[in-house]
């Protein structure tokens, strides 16, 4: 299985925020379960831009991107984030039309069942467009 993660999740590694000890178990679950963390290619973007907003070291990012598999934003991504007919922002969007391609049209280890993220209107439509959504830590 693919387990699709935000900037959101990610993002609270970097920031050392109170979620991270409960979000970097959960990762190591994953991957040692044997599952594939995947993300879109704005991800690393997103990430780049948070360590020059706050100042990071850029190599705590690369440590936090490891394993991560990347998908490019493809014309379909683009259509697949067009078509989601709930309010969501752009950059949103694009994450969970990542995470829809990857669901319709791959099967098996290949499809992207579960969507890791902290952002309440991502969570809801996430549900709503099918996926288990796992925010580690969260009360």
């Amino acid at each position: 299985m693919l387990v699709y993660v935000d900037t959101s999740a990610l993002g609270r590694i970097l920031v050392n925020h109170a979620d991270r000890p409960a979000l970097e178990n959960y990762l190591d679950g994953v991957v040692a379960r044997g599952d594939r963390l995947i993300s879109s290619d704005l991800l690393d973007v997103e990430l780049a831009r948070l360590r020059v907003r706050m100042d990071l070291d850029p190599v705590d990012v690369e440590r936090v991107c490891e394993g991560i598999h990347f998908m490019g934003i493809l014309p379909e991504v683009v259509e697949s984030a067009k078509d989601i007919e709930h309010t969501l922002k752009s950059l949103d969007a694009i994450h969970l039309g990542t995470a829809l391609l990857l669901a319709d049209e791959a099967e098996g280890e290949d499809a992207v069942e579960q969507v890791v993220t902290y952002d309440k209107r991502m969570v809801h439509v996430a549900e709503e467009l099918g996926f288990e959504v796992v925010s580690p830590g969260r009360r």
